[in-house]
């Protein structure tokens, strides 16, 4: 069975998962320690359009750099 691109918009829609790696731990600062995400950022992450997702991946990934 062949599908069209109308059927299956799920696979052509890109989607950003969640840099959760389950080692939960907030800091006096509310940035998870696992995935230096605010928490504000993890509550609201599923409400997030994929611009904004990237958007919080990179701050993450600064916070990172400044955490080492």
């Amino acid at each position: 069975m062949a599908f069209s691109k109308q059927n299956r918009s799920d696979i052509l829609t890109p989607t950003i998962e969640q840099p959760c790696i389950r080692h939960c731990c907030l800091d006096s600062h509310e940035r998870c320690i696992g995935c230096f995400r605010m928490l504000d950022e993890i509550l609201s992450w599923h409400t997030y359009s994929e611009r904004e997702k990237e958007a919080v991946l990179v701050k993450c990934r600064s916070r990172q750099k400044g955490s080492n």
